[in-house]
């Protein structure tokens, strides 16, 4: 195997013998470096080889249109919506006084906040207020109303009527809490 050693401009010239700066040749009928391989040939044209074969892909003729008929849709037949069964009534209980009065206790300071409230906005002096409650059957407060004129004290007692406890009654029930307020 024969090999060339070309020494570096450089180091001839500091005097300097540098193998390491070296380069080698190929072997004889190798390049230096690897050649890619030469592109793949484009691929021939239908047309170019096959004439016939090029008009048979062609889009097929069709008929004029005046051999079409326009198309048709019957228009869907209406229904009459029904309205849905009335659902059953809901039998609902009167909670016991006892249970009524504790919830009240429970959430007094709370009422007595929401008038002190409604008292500074609104200037009330007094209110006499009714608070219905509906319970589910697990005892939770699922809708509350108020009759109150103000609409500030009405929200504030509605937000404290969902956080009263009251036990389960096992079907659902009605609250009616008589609220009395006067700003003393």
């Amino acid at each position: 195997m024969q090999r060339a050693w070309i020494a570096i401009a450089s180091a001839a010239l500091l005097g300097a013998t540098a193998p390491h700066c070296a380069i080698t040749s190929a072997p004889a009928g190798r390049p230096a470096f690897p050649v890619p391989p030469p592109p793949p040939p484009d691929p021939p044209k239908i047309a170019d080889e096959h004439p016939a074969a090029a008009r048979e892909q062609r889009m097929p003729e069709v008929a004029p249109p005046a051999t079409y008929e326009p198309k048709r849709e019957d228009a869907p037949k209406r229904v009459a919506m029904q309205p849905p069964p009335p659902q059953p009534a809901v039998r609902r209980v009167m909670l016991p006084d006892e249970v009524v009065v504790r919830a009240l206790g429970t959430g007094q300071a709370l009422f007595l906040r929401c008038f002190k409230k409604a008292a500074n906005e609104d200037g009330l002096r007094s209110a006499k207020v009714r608070l219905h409650l509906e319970l589910d059957a697990m005892g939770r407060v699922t809708a509350a109303s108020t009759d109150s004129d103000s609409e500030l004290l009405d929200a504030c007692l509605i937000r404290v009527g969902h956080m009263l406890p009251f036990p389960a009654p096992k079907q659902p029930a009605v609250v009616d809490l008589p609220l009395f307020f006067t700003n003393s």
